[in-house]
């Protein structure tokens, strides 16, 4: 499969929005959106909202020029990855930044990151950013990506969909995303994306404001045993073909054993036979002691389920 580098001139920009249910956020992505450098079009992708959410994307549509709705006629809820997909199969833009109803975007987070694509000789599959979590409350908690790509894979962390950028051309390698993963869904992408042989860039920045409603913690408490069970399972997916490709190296191993053991903890659940308890262990003991562990399974923020 052959692959095109695109100059800075030919780059063009396609956000897409999933919504649902999202009638108080919407207009501020769109406008975090909209005035980014390089955007051709925002659009939105209505999942069958029961809120105002549509006729607010139909006001928008009508008052900015970029702004394009897709509405849905199924009657039914389907999910941000079918909303994801219904706006790549109608995107015109050869890049793809992917925004939340509920999450914004920093002025410049489009243009750092489209420099630092232009700047590279590679072929880019997608540019990694780091994000910042907002909670009620106004509590804030950094997402800093790992710089090697694997070992972020591994961790989740490598970005997330929105702090991303997403060379167009990939996606659409890779049959965008795969619907019946309603978690990790983003980091299954990114692995069908890698193992075509290419490695994203990095953006230093926190450019991506993921704001932690009520709403989204609520759901990561309902898909608790969906979360499990995709996050492990990809997670076992990515090590059998490190394996598989000679390259799951003993840093790999270590990592993995090390955050597999830590999302065991979090998740008060079994280890899986694959984790290398001698690292988790030694690893445990060079950060905390035994009272630092417990301390911090009581309060630190559970590893992400991307």
């Amino acid at each position: 499969m052959t692959f095109i580098n695109y100059l800075e001139s030919e780059i063009q920009v396609s956000v897409i929005i999933p919504i649902y249910n999202a009638e108080y956020f919407i207009e501020r992505a769109v406008y975090s959106s909209i005035n980014q450098d390089f955007v051709k079009e925002v659009i939105l992708v209505d999942d069958n909202s029961t809120d105002n959410s549509l006729k607010i994307c139909f006001d928008l549509e009508k008052r900015l020029e970029k702004i394009v709705v897709l509405s849905s006629c199924e009657g039914k809820n389907k999910g941000a990855s079918d909303a994801r997909n219904r706006g790549l199969e109608k995107a015109s833009g050869n890049w793809i930044q992917f925004l939340d109803a509920d999450d914004e975007l920093l002025l410049g987070k489009i243009l750092n990151q489209v420099s630092i694509i232009s700047n590279s000789k590679k072929i880019v599959p997608f540019v990694v950013g780091n994000s910042v979590d907002v909670f009620p409350g106004g509590r804030k908690h950094l997402n800093r990506a790992f710089g090697d790509p694997w070992q972020g894979l591994i961790c989740s962390k490598l970005g997330n969909s929105c702090a991303n950028l997403f060379n167009f051309q990939f996606l659409k390698a890779v049959n965008f995303f795969d619907v019946k993963m309603k978690t990790s869904e983003e980091y299954d992408l990114m692995f069908r994306v890698m193992k075509l042989g290419y490695l994203p860039l990095f953006d230093r920045n926190f450019s991506t404001l993921i704001h932690k409603t009520q709403n989204s913690l609520s759901r990561d408490h309902k898909n608790f045993d969906l979360i499990v069970e995709n996050w492990i399972g990809l997670r076992l997916k990515i090590r059998n073909y490190l394996e598989l490709t000679d390259k799951f190296s003993v840093k790999y191993d270590f990592y993995y054993s090390v955050y597999m053991g830590m999302f065991h903890v979090d998740y008060r659940i079994n280890f899986h036979p694959s984790i290398n308890r001698i690292y988790f262990l030694s690893f445990k003991g060079l950060l905390w002691g035994k009272s630092k562990l417990k301390d911090y399974i009581s309060r630190h923020e559970k590893i992400s389920t991307y």
